[in-house]
């Protein structure tokens, strides 16, 4: 029954766990390897599933868990861009923009203080609601909504700057 919970409940969470750990690591392959760690650590804990209220918010929390230890052991980061693939829109145009520009969203998003960082991919990456957060991050609502709007108001900034000085292809840094 366990790997069959597993399969159901856990599984299903891994693109949202590898969403979640490369917004906070701002590498693809760091969160990859973060993601899989994760999932054994959940497999591991099996036996304590029955206890668990919200197996959503128990996963984010040892993926936000793990991603500090992996930051805090000061491991150098590659901060590629990882192309987002969507095979439903036929226009390769319209795919490589978007592409570009998420990639430079997820880019300046590493550029954020870390709860600032954290309270925007939750809210609006992952689609989670303030109570949510809260309970996640130990914040409360004034909090939260108070680092989502300097998160967006910092990235609405950068995103300005350099769309209207190329700073970005440049090579040079937005500040």
């Amino acid at each position: 029954m366990d790997k069959q919970r597993f399969k159901e409940q856990i599984l299903p969470m891994k693109h949202r766990l590898f969403r979640f750990a490369w917004s906070m690591l701002g590498d693809p392959d760091e969160a990859r390897d973060a993601v899989q760690e994760v999932l054994i650590r959940l497999w591991d804990k099996r036996t304590e599933w029955a206890e668990i209220r919200n197996m959503d918010a128990f996963a984010v929390t040892i993926t936000k868990n793990h991603c500090k230890d992996r930051l805090r052991k000061n491991r150098p980061l590659r901060l590629e861009e990882d192309e987002y693939k969507d095979s439903n829109t036929p226009d390769p145009l319209r795919l490589a923009e978007a592409t570009d520009a998420a990639g430079l969203i997820m880019r300046l998003m590493q550029q954020l203080p870390q709860k600032q960082r954290l309270v925007m991919h939750l809210h609006d990456l992952e689609q989670w609601d303030d109570n949510e957060i809260a309970s996640l991050t130990g914040m409360t609502n004034e909090a939260i909504r108070t680092n989502l709007s300097r998160a967006r108001k910092k990235i609405r900034t950068l995103y300005t700057q350099i769309n209207a000085h190329g700073l970005e292809n440049s090579g040079k840094t937005a500040r």
